[in-house]
């Protein structure tokens, strides 16, 4: 293997903390709606609501929920909103801000998910209580572009979920390309390349049969593709051989 990357979606090291800002607070009411709320009539259900922002203005012994909120590596949620409409979820609310817009999505089982847009660009989820719908959302959203990438590029995709959650990609190239295709566009040659992408839409990139550095080219188009970021390299054997020069013996593990 000539090198191993790992690419990660989200922007900071930890991709998470929780809010309570009242600022964005009706974004936080609608992530906790229970499946009852959502089911009683909407004039009662404004009625409640009423006396409720009454009994909190008047104790402020109602705290707002936690709120799990995740910085995104892209700039647009285009991909993203493919994704999550690919998965069934439809947009329920759209809340204007003067810096940033609000969809609140919903899944067919009724959980929701707030997708901030900020108008200078950038990306954040919010999900109440906990981190999974969001992850379920990056997996998917780093699956579907990976698989893209690779089959526009030329390579054979076979795709393995496993019972933990996670997915294995294979992708193969049967032979080199011709001489009409573009250096730089994907990879290329007879190189395999194994992606490990984990339950929280982060993963690993394993290029085989790569010598040169071409294999940190392979993995900077698939962490942009997936609209990720390579955290760390692993250079293997190869990285360290020049084109055409024979590759150190080795065992592979099967």
């Amino acid at each position: 293997m000539s090198n191993t990357s790992t690419v990660t979606p989200y922007e900071s090291a930890n991709g998470s903390g929780t809010s309570t800002s009242s600022a964005i607070g009706d974004v936080f009411s609608w992530l906790s709606d229970t499946d009852d709320d959502r089911a009683v009539d909407q004039q009662a259900k404004e009625a409640r609501n009423r006396q409720l922002y009454k009994d909190i203005s008047r104790t402020r012994t109602i705290s707002a929920p936690n709120v799990v909120s995740i910085e995104l590596h892209m700039k647009t949620a285009d991909t993203l909103m493919r994704s999550v409409g690919n998965a069934g979820y439809k947009v329920v609310q759209e809340v204007p801000r003067l810096n940033a817009d609000f969809l609140i999505i919903q899944s067919p089982k009724g959980e929701r998910v707030a997708v901030e847009q900020m108008h200078n660009g950038g990306v954040r989820l919010y999900a109440a209580h906990s981190r999974a719908k969001i992850d379920e959302i990056m997996r998917r959203h780093t699956v579907e572009r990976a698989v893209e990438h690779l089959t526009g590029a030329g390579l054979q995709v076979t795709r393995k979920d496993l019972p933990n959650g996670e997915v294995q990609l294979l992708a193969r190239r049967a032979g080199p390309l011709s001489g009409s295709s573009k250096r730089g566009s994907g990879p290329q040659g007879n190189e395999e390349l194994h992606a490990q992408i984990y339950k929280d839409g982060s993963s690993v990139l394993d290029v085989v049969d790569v010598k040169g550095p071409r294999c940190e080219e392979i993995a900077k188009n698939f962490a942009e593709a997936t609209s990720g970021q390579i955290r760390a390299t692993n250079k293997k054997d190869d990285y360290y051989c020049l084109p055409g020069e024979l590759r150190r013996e080795r065992v592979r593990a099967k």
